[in-house]
């Protein structure tokens, strides 16, 4: 991209996209996996126990969304100032 004339900022869009389009769908999975698999299994085990609520609240929910914005901004953030620094030449060898 940067040999065709992209600059940081075009770079930076394609992959904060690109994280998004990974980090969404993860995100989902993750909460429905909690919702209905992990949550449940775990509750019928400690059903002779104690009666444990083990869903997520909101506030984890938004915890989980959080850290995985965090790291999508870190990672599109790392690559974007390594191939700044870098030669235009040598990614094309």
């Amino acid at each position: 991209l940067r040999a065709c004339g992209a600059g940081p900022r075009s770079i930076r869009t394609l992959l904060a996209g690109t994280a998004l389009a990974v980090l969404l769908p993860a995100a989902v999975l993750a909460i429905l996996l909690e919702r209905l698999v992990l949550g449940p299994v775990l509750a019928g085990l400690a059903a002779d126990y104690a009666t444990l609520p083990l869903a997520a609240s909101a506030a984890e929910v938004g915890l989980l969304l959080a850290g995985l914005a965090l790291i999508g901004v870190l990672a599109v953030w790392w690559v974007v100032r390594r191939i700044g620094r870098g030669s235009i030449v040598r990614g094309l060898a």
